[in-house]
């Protein structure tokens, strides 16, 4: 994955890791068969925007594993974070503040430097934690997983599955299809399962087609549920998606 241009995530050198562990993004309730999902890039959490008080602070989250465990505490530094006409400069660790909170409504977190993939995230009324990964780790990650290279006008989705009832041994398709296989988290940070989500309850889709993305998540018990993911290019969408 080389091309650029996207959301919410950045920074710089290798990540050490800390015990603070990232939420990938604001939740919200699916309706089986429903169009649109909790934690979605394209229905993200923007209702009441104009009532938004700034400024807004956050963290982007380095991460060497999408399975979404530790944050790095340094190399984080002068990653650009924007939302809609704002924008903001993290510290080493990542943090940042919006100095004005926007009032308009359909926005999404971006996060971008040199040595990082783009990546996109919903918004949150009051904070934003982003994670992101370092270009050289993603392509580790594309290689070991039999996806060498994405196409232009590919990008990827990352996302997490919340379940009152728990969401291991769910499986996710997409509509236009991906690229590649949907990959589950398994035991191995590098090496991601092809049957269906583990403890860790994420999914990654490598290769999805730019623009909206409809995804079919179908639980190991239950309804299975729909929800639109908004894909760009050179870029990781991440998110959260409730199921029942």
């Amino acid at each position: 994955m080389r091309q650029l241009l996207v959301l919410v995530l950045v920074l710089v050198g290798a990540c050490s890791t800390s015990t603070e562990h990232f939420p990938i993004g604001p939740g919200g309730g699916n309706q089986p068969g429903a169009g649109g999902g909790g934690g979605g890039v394209v229905d993200a959490s923007t209702d009441g925007a104009d009532a938004m008080v700034g400024p807004i602070t956050g963290r982007v989250c380095l991460v060497t594993d999408l399975r979404g465990l530790d944050c790095a505490t340094t190399g984080a530094g002068s990653i650009v974070v924007e939302l809609g006409q704002y924008s903001a400069t993290t510290t080493t660790d990542g943090s940042f503040t919006m100095p004005v909170t926007p009032s308009d409504t359909g926005l999404v977190w971006r996060a971008s430097a040199a040595n990082i993939e783009p990546s996109l995230v919903p918004v949150s009324l009051t904070s934003a934690i982003i994670p992101a990964i370092t270009k050289t780790r993603y392509e580790e990650l594309l290689v070991a997983n039999n996806t060498v290279q994405l196409s232009p006008g590919q990008g990827s989705i990352v996302f997490q599955l919340v379940s009152p009832s728990g969401a291991i041994g769910a499986t996710a398709t997409t509509t236009p299809a991906a690229a590649f296989p949907t990959r589950y988290d398994g035991a191995d940070p590098i090496q991601w399962d092809t049957d269906a989500t583990g403890a860790a309850a994420r999914i990654w889709i490598a290769g999805a087609a730019e623009g909206a993305t409809t995804i079919q998540i179908t639980p190991l018990t239950g309804t299975a549920i729909t929800t639109t993911q908004l894909v760009e290019a050179g870029a990781i969408t991440f998110g959260t998606i409730e199921v029942p």
